[in-house]
C-alpha cells in the first residue's frame, strides 16, 4: 500500500532475485481465465526448478462459481527456456466465477512481474517492502464473493470436527499449527524431470507416464495441515475437486482461511506484526500487516493498534495453547513422517522443534516469556525427542503505551 492505502506489485531487479533466495515469476496473461490458468507461470532471473528446495514457485488456484461450488487448480510453473513436459489442460469455469490465486516460494521472496501481474489484481508487496514467500491474487474479489455466499447459504464450508485426542481439529488460524509466518504458501506440487528440467502438473495421467519424475512440493503451513497433521490426529482437510491432483481433489490456501474463518474459535491465531514476513526494514508494519491480512481474508488491525501489545500477545498465545496441545498430540504423531527431516525425525518432533523455532524468530523472548520446549538433538542437529513447559506464561511490555491489539 501506498501512502493513501493502496497495495501493489513490486518488480524484483535480476540481481536480486539471483542470490538463489529471492527469485521472479512472470504471471501469463489474463490469469484467471480458464486459458490463463492453462499458461504455465515462468520462473526466471536465474532462478531454476533444478533447484527446487530454494527457487520452487507453487501456485494455489481455488475456484468459486456463482452458485456455491468450489474447484481447485494448479497453473503449472516452468523454468525460463523450458516448456512444459506435459501440455496443461484449461479446467471449465462458470460464468460470474471468483478465481484467488495463491502463491507460494521456497526461498526467501518471490516477486511477480509481468503484465499478467497487474491484470489478476496480483498484490506481492506493501509499497517495495515483499511479502515474501505468498503473493496472492484477486483475493479481495474472491473473499468478498465467498463470505457473501456463506452468508446467504449458498457455500457450506464444512465443519473441523474432533480428533482422536478428543479437541477439535486445527485450522490454519489454530495457535496450535501456526508458527512464525502463519497463512503462508500453498498446497500445489509438480513433477519435475531432473534429465530435462521439465515440469508438469502432478496429475493421476502424468504421474503413471512420467515415472523418472520426481514431486517437488511446497514448504507450507497449509501443506503441514492438510498432509500431516489432520492424517496423524483422524481429522478430514476441507477439499474440492482438482483435475492437476493426482488424488483429483485437494485443500488449498483459500480452502484453509475459508475453513478457519468460519470454524476456529476460542484464541483465534491472527497475522501478528512481528511476523518476519510483515516486517518493513525491520520494524513492525500496520500497513504491511494488513496488506495480508486482506490477501487471506482477516481482519484488519485498527491503525491505532499498539504494535508491541500485538506482537506480545500473539507470542504469549503461542506459548501457551501450542505447547499443551503438542504435548498432548506428541504420542499420536509420534509414528508420523517429518515434512523436514533435517528438523525433526518424525512428526511429534518436528512440530515441537517448530515451536522452539517460531518462540526465537518471532523475539518472544523480548516480552519476558521463555522458550517452552526443550529439544534433544542428534549430532546433525535435528530433534529426536522433545520436553515441554506447559505452564502458564504471561507477557510483559516494558514501557508500553495504550491501544489496541488483537
Amino acid at each position: 500500500m501506498d501512502a493513501a492505502g493502496n497495495a501493489f506489485s513490486f518488480n524484483q531487479t535480476p540481481a536480486q532475485a539471483a542470490d538463489s533466495t529471492n527469485c521472479t515469476v512472470s504471471v501469463p496473461a489474463h490469469p484467471l481465465s480458464a486459458k490463463g490458468l492453462a499458461t504455465p507461470w515462468v520462473l526466471g532471473d536465474g532462478c531454476t526448478w533444478e533447484n527446487g528446495d530454494t527457487e520452487g514457485v507453487f501456485v494455489d488456484a481455488t475456484i468459486l462459481s456463482p452458485d456455491g461450488q468450489l474447484q481447485v487448480y494448479n497453473p503449472l510453473v516452468i523454468t525460463q527456456g523450458t516448456q512444459p513436459e506435459v501440455a496443461p489442460t484449461p479446467p471449465t469455469i462458470a460464468r460470474g466465477s471468483q478465481v484467488i490465486l495463491s502463491v507460494g516460494f521456497n526461498g526467501n521472496a518471490v516477486a511477480l512481474v509481468g503484465r499478467g501481474a497487474r491484470q489478476g489484481k496480483c498484490i506481492d508487496a506493501f509499497g517495495n517492502s515483499l511479502i515474501n514467500q505468498t503473493p496472492q491474487c484477486n483475493a479481495a474479489n474472491f473473499y468478498r464473493m465467498a463470505d457473501a455466499e456463506i452468508r446467504r447459504g449458498i457455500l457450506t464450508v464444512p465443519a473441523i470436527g474432533i480428533g482422536k485426542d478428543g479437541q477439535p481439529c486445527p485450522t490454519v488460524r489454530d495457535f496450535s499449527l501456526i508458527d512464525q509466518d502463519q497463512s503462508d504458501n500453498a498446497v500445489a506440487s509438480y513433477l519435475f524431470n531432473p534429465n530435462t528440467g521439465q515440469t508438469a502438473q502432478a496429475t493421476a495421467a502424468n504421474q503413471a507416464s512420467l515415472p523418472g519424475d520426481t514431486t517437488e512440493s511446497n514448504g507450507s503451513d497449509n501443506g503441514l495441515l492438510d498432509k500431516f497433521v489432520d492424517p496423524a490426529l483422524g481429522c478430514t482437510p476441507f477439499t474440492a475437486p482438482n483435475p492437476t491432483n493426482p488424488n483429483g481433489a485437494s485443500a488449498s490456501q483459500a480452502l484453509n482461511e475459508l475453513s478457519a474463518r468460519q470454524n476456529q474459535r476460542g484464541m483465534i491465531a491472527l497475522l501478528p506484526v512481528n511476523d518476519p514476513q510483515l516486517l518493513v526494514n525491520g520494524k513492525f508494519s500496520i500497513g504491511k500487516t494488513n496488506t495480508f491480512r486482506m490477501e487471506t481474508d482477516q481482519r484488519l488491525l485498527p491503525f491505532n493498534t499498539n504494535t508491541t501489545r500485538n506482537a506480545a500477545k500473539y507470542c504469549q498465545d503461542m506459548v501457551n495453547i501450542a505447547t499443551p496441545r503438542l504435548k498432548l498430540d506428541a504420542d499420536l504423531e509420534v509414528g508420523g513422517a517429518s515434512p523436514v527431516p533435517d528438523l525433526g525425525n518424525n512428526l511429534a518432533n518436528f512440530m515441537a522443534a517448530r515451536l522452539s523455532a517460531s518462540f526465537e524468530n518471532l523475539n518472544c523472548k523480548n516480552y519476558g516469556l521463555t522458550n517452552p520446549v526443550t529439544l534433544t538433538l542428534d549430532g546433525n542437529g535435528v530433534a529426536t525427542g522433545a520436553t515441554f513447559n506447559t505452564t502458564p506464561q504471561t507477557a510483559k511490555i516494558a514501557g508500553g503505551r495504550g491501544g489496541r491489539h488483537n
